[in-house]
Order: C-alpha cells, then sequence, then structure tokens
C-alpha cells in the first residue's frame, strides 16, 4: 500500500504548540509518510526546541533558517528554500496553520502542482472536537 506523504510547515512557536498534537499522530502513523519543515520565520531552531522537547516531537526534517530583517524577505527566502523541498519530496497533502508567513509561502510555493492543504479549522475538529462556529466578521 502507498503512503500518504503529508509535509508540515512550522515557522512559529504557536504553529509548534498547536500543531503538535497532529504532529504526533501523523509520526505514528503507519500510513503516512511524514515531512517535518521548519521555515525559522521566528528566530532559530535552538530557540524553538524547547518546544519540541516538550511536545515530544522529533527535530524537523529541514530547517530552512529563512528569518531576515523583513517580512518581505523571510517570505522571498522561504519561498526559494521549500521550493525545492517540495519538488524532492512531491507531498500529497501539506498541513499549515493558516495564519503565518510560513503558511502563506508553503501555499504560494507549488501553484503548479495540486495539493490538499489541511487547514486550521480541520485542526481545530481534529484535536478538540468538531464545533461549528458561525464566521467572523
Amino acid at each position: 500500500m502507498k503512503k500518504l506523504k503529508v509535509m508540515t510547515v512550522v515557522g512559529t512557536r504557536p504553529e509548534i504548540i498547536r500543531l503538535s498534537a497532529v504532529i504526533n499522530k501523523l509520526e505514528e502513523s503507519k500510513a503516512i509518510d511524514h515531512t517535518l519543515v521548519h521555515t525559522g520565520q521566528n528566530y532559530d531552531y535552538e530557540l524553538n526546541e524547547v518546544f519540541f522537547n516538550d511536545f515530544k516531537l522529533r527535530k524537523p526534517d529541514y530547517f530552512l533558517k529563512a528569518a531576515t530583517g523583513t517580512a518581505v524577505e523571510t517570505i522571498g527566502n522561504i519561498l526559494i528554500k521549500i521550493d525545492p523541498i517540495m519538488e524532492e519530496v512531491k507531498p500529497d497533502a501539506v498541513l499549515v496553520l493558516g495564519d503565518t508567513n510560513s503558511c502563506l509561502t508553503a501555499i504560494a510555493a507549488r501553484e503548479d502542482i495540486y495539493l490538499y492543504f489541511i487547514w486550521k479549522q480541520e485542526i481545530d475538529a481534529l484535536t478538540k472536537g468538531y464545533q461549528k462556529k458561525p464566521i467572523e466578521r
């Protein structure tokens, strides 16, 4: 049986914290080939390492070290660095939280191929149980 290739992209401490339960489930699954990418949007891996340790997450497969002076430069660096990784891994789905520059660039990086992106609402449903909420305006 072919494994589903899922790539998780994180770059900030809140993403690590909020996705930790899902990441651990992906790692445990025998049906999923999981790739973990840390963009380095906020600081470096060492400053985030405490969260990886606290939530029993393994080290990322890729650490992009993309953070620079401005948000635009960081987004550009993530795009440049994540594109060849996506080309190499060829994920069937990409897991992103949905509210950071790391998420934005993971989506923008591969407009030429169809990827299923897993959004925050789906993550909340997986980790907290589904609750229908009105759209915030």
